[in-house]
């Protein structure tokens, strides 16, 4: 969670919204796993999901599923949780009505929902372009998806637990970020737009660790840790090298050339390592030059 995914190479580098919507996210999730739940736990957990909508809209898609899962399962406490879910909310709304005159800022409006032309280009290229997709650049959260399948197995996915809901966040969440048009993040490091669910994509390898018959396994413990390993190297070489962050404007800035993303031969994470650090494609350099330098 700290130094395999976006929550180093996004959310820990520059004040984007991204790491205090994850640190909502996580809290809200973690007071609604306790056992036995305290009403006053969900009243915070309501408060920091309408927080994390006020720091982020994209996670108004968490207050709608989560809220839905408390109203089926948790009614005796619903009040309480609608009513930490309402503070921040409400103060986010009469700001807007002083600054902007409407019920929500612009920001907060869904007009760039559906602004991309090419949504299936953008709905594979979050997933598995090569420098902007989220199983390419964090591929151990490939391993997530397994988690998934086994909760599904194990009959996890049923109303009264919250894995559904959460599965439905993440799918969610890709369709949405998946319409934005700038849907690759602009001048940033790898998915970016997938940051704030990072909590929900490391929930679901927790049944991946309890599957014990698969750890007896030497051929699951490479294929894991060969995941581990190529998602550290990429989000830690994105944090200790300013060269990833500047392939975004070189040879053409990204937001000109959004295309860049799915060159295999110019990998954000490879740049710096031709002998023109700036502007040297890597891989393609390297069969050019002979070793990298």
């Amino acid at each position: 969670f700290a130094f395999s995914t976006p929550m180093l190479s996004t959310s820990s580098r520059a004040l984007w919204q991204h790491g205090l919507s994850v640190l909502c996210l996580t809290t809200a999730l973690w007071m609604m796993l306790q056992r036995p739940r305290n009403k006053w736990r969900l009243f915070f957990a309501g408060a920091l999901l309408g927080f994390s909508y006020a720091v982020r809209p994209t996670n108004s898609l968490s207050v709608f599923f989560l809220t839905l899962y408390i109203l089926l399962n948790h009614r005796k406490a619903l009040l309480l949780y609608l009513t930490g879910l309402s503070i921040p909310i409400a103060i986010l709304v009469f700001d807007s009505l002083q600054v902007y005159h409407s019920i929500l800022p612009p920001y907060y409006l869904p007009q760039r929902l559906g602004a991309d032309l090419d949504f299936f280009n953008a709905l594979w290229g979050n997933l598995i372009s090569p420098n902007r997709g989220l199983f390419v650049t964090t591929p151990i959260f490939i391993i997530s998806a397994f988690g998934i399948y086994l909760m599904v197995r194990k009959g996890r996915m049923v109303l009264n637990n919250i894995e559904p809901y959460l599965a439905a966040i993440l799918l969610a969440h890709w369709i949405t970020i998946s319409s934005f048009d700038n849907w690759y993040g602009g001048w940033s490091l790898g998915p970016r737009f997938f940051t704030d669910v990072t909590p929900y994509l490391v929930y679901f390898l927790i049944p991946v660790f309890a599957e014990s018959r698969l750890w007896s396994s030497h051929w699951w413990k490479a294929a894991f840790g060969t995941a581990l390993v190529l998602s550290m190297f990429v989000h830690f070489r994105c944090v200790t090298s300013i060269y990833p962050m500047m392939w975004n404007g070189k040879p053409v800035a990204i937001v000109e050339a959004p295309q860049r993303v799915w060159d295999v031969f110019d990998l954000q994470v490879l740049r710096g390592t031709c002998d023109d650090k700036l502007e040297g494609r890597a891989p393609l350099c390297w069969f050019d030059s002979g070793v990298p330098k």
